[in-house]
């Protein structure tokens, strides 16, 4: 019963701050007294506290409860999925779940590492393949490459430090080792049935690293539907998908 009640509070804490109906600031407040004595639900200290209004609470309320058994379901669904292969499943609750929450809604745009992010699209069951540490691609703590999985939908974003660039590359000509981690990282994506874009990388690259992935059949219509809402070619020449 004590599980069933902490993922309520985490969902309601969670649905309260994407509808606005409180400040980060004031859900850190109130999640930390939480943690503290959770016989009062987050909901009545966030009202005591001034921090929710009772007619937002009244609301997110049977939110809540509708949905609270959907995301069971999909957690104990994805340890089913993922867990065949005895990856381990760890379920993060209460402040710990917060923070990591805020760690990977802020990974997408992280700037800190290297010049090249790719982004991943993979059936389910191959998106944690991608990024395992004992993978073609060595995404391991301390490989110098970060990844998030998606797996729920099969996405995954990666961020390359310096360091990957230096790795394993002494002996290569210090202009084939962007090609080569390019087209390494883009061989694994193909060779698990997925498809890679870089989102990030130099400008000099982009002139032979194919951002957008390998041509598709569908790329010669999106090239007309371009150039007849842009006959001039002066919105964003070359940035569209496949350098349209």
């Amino acid at each position: 019963m004590a599980k069933v009640h902490t993922d309520r509070n985490l969902l309601f804490g969670i649905l309260a701050l994407q509808m606005d109906f409180v400040t980060r600031d004031g859900l850190i407040a109130a999640m930390h007294a939480w943690a503290l004595d959770k016989r009062e639900p987050l909901g009545e200290i966030l009202v005591a506290r001034g921090a929710l209004a009772p007619r937002d609470r009244d609301l997110l309320e049977p939110m809540v409860a509708r949905h609270a058994p959907s995301v069971a379901w999909q957690v104990e669904r994805l340890k089913g999925e993922v867990g065949r292969d005895r990856t381990e499943i760890v379920v993060v609750e209460g402040l710990a779940a917060h923070a990591l929450w805020q760690r990977l809604a802020e990974f997408d745009a992280v700037e800190s590492f290297g010049p090249l992010s790719v982004a991943t699209s993979f059936p389910r069951s191959k998106a944690l393949a991608f990024a395992r540490p004992q993978g073609n691609l060595e995404f391991a703590r301390d490989s110098g490459w970060a990844a998030k999985v998606q797996v729920g939908s099969g996405i995954v974003v990666a961020h390359a430090s310096q360091r990957v660039f230096d790795r394993d590359l002494e002996s290569e000509a210090a202009l084939n080792i962007p090609v080569h981690l390019v087209t390494r990282t883009r061989d694994e994506a193909a060779r698990l049935g997925g498809s890679l874009i870089l989102s990030r990388c130099p400008t000099e690259w982009k002139a032979w690293a194919k951002v957008w992935g390998e041509p598709r059949g569908d790329w010669p219509i999106m090239e007309r539907i371009k150039a007849a809402l842009d006959p001039g070619s002066v919105l964003n020449p070359g940035r569209f998908v496949g350098t349209i």
